[in-house]
């Protein structure tokens, strides 16, 4: 894999760690 997809596939990994974990705090407060 080369660095520049690590690199991309590390972000979208964190974004959707980062959108799962709004999401769940976000469904908490309803």
């Amino acid at each position: 894999m080369a660095l520049t997809e690590t690199s991309a596939w590390n972000e979208f990994l964190m974004v959707r760690y980062f959108n799962g974990a709004h999401s769940k705090s976000s469904s908490n407060h309803h």
